[in-house]
């Protein structure tokens, strides 16, 4: 791995802007209470804590408080994703893969459906190389698997590459190789094994031998044959494309759960962390990011409130993150939603949510 990778202000009320940010004061005010970040068959125990936090307008967005710009009727966001080619036919749109089908928006534009496909999109991902090209796995409508499929118009048409497995296989975990598009990694519910092809989907061979149940993936952004995934029990990294695995050692780590991960343009991997419910300390879930050598660990300054896990971690050309994460909105409602930042993690601002009252 060597040196290989390089690089929420109180509440205002303006109600002229429809953007967020979150400042990363933030400060426990609860007892422990239970979180469960559910992955399939995987359920991991935690704690969360509300939040106090500091929201002012986005100033940057032009926009009036239009809720259509950030309300979306889908039910849970499973992935998210953009296109970095630099292609002339890119219009900076945002993408999210939910429950209920694939969503868009733009910089100017509501949150709307993308094509007639409203299968559960449990596993996404958008080529890092080629405008157009998505990969997605899950459930279809009427029940059963997705097995692996493609599209080459953005998500409005789609088609089956390969079942993976025997019967179809429903990956909740993808990711691909930044270095070598052909290699794809993905993880079925329940997370018991790594899947690996060298073709883009069409062969596929099963890896069993993993330390734990598998959560999130990210491939290595400079070697082709390295792989990070996310587990109920920390975060391991494997040179050779998951034979063999090495634990990565960190305090903020640790034993916790790693919900979701990703790495920016500078090879820093960003990553979500649910520490154990005994290990916690009443210690809230927290958003990390490595240096480029994945070997040290700081949390980012901002932090996102009311959060349950967050579940991917996507960027854009201009070092924009993106992270979908479940919010606790009341005792008995869970918000699915979806931040960016443009300051490295310092503020987080709301591009879109399910539920109105995170409004």
């Amino acid at each position: 791995m060597n040196n290989k990778r390089k690089k929420m202000n109180n509440k205002n009320n303006n109600n002229n802007n429809n953007n967020r940010k979150i400042s990363n004061n933030k400060k426990s005010v609860s007892n422990k209470f239970v979180v469960l970040a559910i992955i399939g068959l995987v359920a991991v125990v935690g704690i969360a804590i509300s939040y106090p936090y500091f929201i002012s307008a986005d100033t940057t967005s032009g926009y009036s408080l239009d809720k259509s710009n950030l309300l979306g009727d889908w039910h849970d966001v499973h992935g998210v994703g953009l296109f970095n080619t630099g292609d002339n036919s890119n219009d900076g749109s945002i993408y999210l893969a939910t429950h209920t089908g694939l969503y868009s928006k733009n910089q100017n534009s509501s949150w709307v459906k993308v094509g007639s496909d409203r299968s559960d999109l449990m596993g996404f991902l958008i080529n890092p190389a080629k405008e157009g090209i998505m990969y997605s796995s899950g459930h279809p409508v009427n029940g059963g698997n997705l097995g692996f499929r493609m599209s080459t118009d953005s998500g409005k048409t789609w088609q089956m590459i390969s079942s993976v497995t025997d019967t179809p296989i429903d990956f909740h975990a993808m990711s691909i190789s930044p270095v070598n598009d052909d290699i794809l990694y993905g993880s079925p519910g329940g997370g018991n094994a790594l899947f690996v092809t060298q073709d883009q989907g069409k062969i596929w061979s099963s890896i069993t031998s993993i330390p734990f149940q598998i959560i999130s993936i990210a491939a290595d952004p400079v070697d082709s044959n390295g792989v990070y995934i996310g587990t109920a029990s920390g975060l391991f990294y494997s040179n050779d494309q998951g034979n063999n695995w090495k634990k990565i050692e960190s305090e903020l780590i640790g034993d916790s759960v790693v919900t979701g991960m990703g790495f920016n343009q500078d090879n820093e991997l960003f990553a979500y962390i649910i520490p154990k419910m005994e290990d916690s300390n009443n210690q809230n879930g927290y958003i990390i990011k490595s240096d480029n050598s994945v070997n040290n660990w700081s949390k980012t300054d901002g932090q996102i409130p009311y959060v349950k896990a967050a579940w991917k971690f996507a960027f854009g050309q201009n070092g924009e993150i993106y992270t979908i994460v479940n919010q606790q909105t009341s005792q008995k409602e869970i918000a699915s939603s979806v931040y960016k930042s443009t300051d490295d993690g310092n503020t987080w601002i709301l591009k879109g949510t399910n539920r109105e009252n995170i409004l």
